[in-house]
């Protein structure tokens, strides 16, 4: 997908048909808009994630962060997941940011945080795009997140424990 660097003013009435009660009118808005193809909607469409109740919006917006390829989008999405109202979205966020394949490592400090902090399905999707980034990091940046980790393990839920031990092998050098 081509989405440009095109940063327009978003247009009113795609706005309105984003937000509308009518679901069908919603998917039909998230297809113009993959086909538009440019960062406008961004936030927009993260906030509808965290929003929705209904679950084909859910995948289909998923799926749509999934298939940007525009490096535009990273620095969007990275703020996306530190915001507040956006945490019941994080998990289908990280998901669609390991989809895309698109280079995060630069933020790899946030996922490690996430991985502490969030519940054990933000912890594993966190840990999918640890794995993902770590071949874009030099030994000196994966041992400082390795600490950064070791730093945060006695917060983790013991649900989350043998996952915390995988990374910290993950992230040896």
């Amino acid at each position: 997908m081509n989405q440009g660097n095109q940063q327009k003013k978003p247009d009113p009435q795609i706005l309105k048909d984003l937000w509308s009660a009518d679901d069908m009118l919603v998917l039909k808005t998230l297809h113009k808009l993959r086909t538009a193809g440019n960062l406008t909607y961004m936030t927009d469409l993260l906030n509808l994630l965290s929003q929705t109740r209904n679950e084909l919006i859910e995948k289909e917006l998923i799926r749509f962060l999934a298939d940007i390829k525009e490096r535009g989008v990273i620095p969007i999405v990275a703020a996306g997941l530190k915001e507040p109202g956006l945490k019941s979205a994080r998990a289908g966020i990280l998901s669609a940011i390991w989809q895309s394949g698109l280079d995060y490592s630069q933020y790899m400090h946030l996922f490690i945080q996430l991985f502490l902090e969030g519940d054990y399905l933000v912890a594993l999707e966190s840990f999918t795009v640890i794995e993902q980034s770590i071949e874009h990091l030099s030994d000196q940046e994966i041992e400082e997140e390795r600490k950064n980790l070791l730093n945060g393990l006695d917060s983790v839920s013991e649900d989350k424990k043998p996952l915390a031990r995988e990374l910290v092998n993950l992230l040896q050098i």
